[in-house]
C-alpha cells in the first residue's frame, strides 16, 4: 500500500507542477482580456475569451483526469469535495461561453464575477489537494 500510495503522490506532485504553468497561462489571458477591455477591442476581447476557454479545458481535463482521482485515492473523503468542483468546471465554461459575443458592458459587469468563481474553485482544489497529501503523509 505504501508504495501505491507514493506512486499516487508522485503522480499528483507531476500534475501539480503541470498546473503551475497552465494557471500562469489563465493569469496572462487574464491579462490580456483587461488590456482589450481598456482599447474597446471586441474582436480581440472574443479571441482571448476563446483562449481562456481552451486553457481553461485543458487545465480541467488534467484535474479531472489526473489531479481528483489520486486526491480521492489518498482521501477518500474528499470524493464529496471532488464532485462538486468537477461539477463547477462546466459551469465556469458555460458561463465564459455564454459572454463570449456580449457587449463590453456586459463583459465589465461579468468578469469579476467569473474571476471571483475561478479564484474560489483554486482555493478549494488546493485545500483539497493538501488536505490529501497531508493525509497520506500522516498514514505512511
Amino acid at each position: 500500500m505504501e508504495q501505491h500510495e507514493s506512486g499516487a503522490r508522485a503522480r499528483l506532485h507531476r500534475a501539480l507542477r503541470t498546473m503551475e504553468g497552465q494557471h500562469d497561462r489563465l493569469h496572462e489571458i487574464h491579462r490580456e482580456i483587461d488590456r482589450h477591455l481598456g482599447r474597446g477591442n471586441g474582436v480581440e476581447i472574443e479571441a482571448w475569451l476563446r483562449r481562456l476557454v481552451s486553457a481553461l479545458e485543458a487545465h480541467f481535463e488534467l484535474e479531472e483526469q489526473v489531479v481528483f482521482p489520486v486526491v480521492v485515492e489518498l482521501d477518500p473523503a474528499a470524493s464529496g469535495a471532488v464532485g462538486e468542483l468537477s461539477a463547477e468546471h462546466h459551469t465556469v465554461l458555460a458561463r465564459i461561453q455564454a459572454i463570449i459575443r456580449s457587449s463590453e458592458q456586459t463583459l465589465r459587469a461579468s468578469l469579476p464575477e467569473i474571476r471571483e468563481r475561478l479564484a474560489a474553485h483554486e482555493a478549494a482544489e488546493e485545500r483539497a489537494v493538501q488536505r490529501a497529501l497531508g493525509d497520506a503523509a500522516q498514514a505512511s
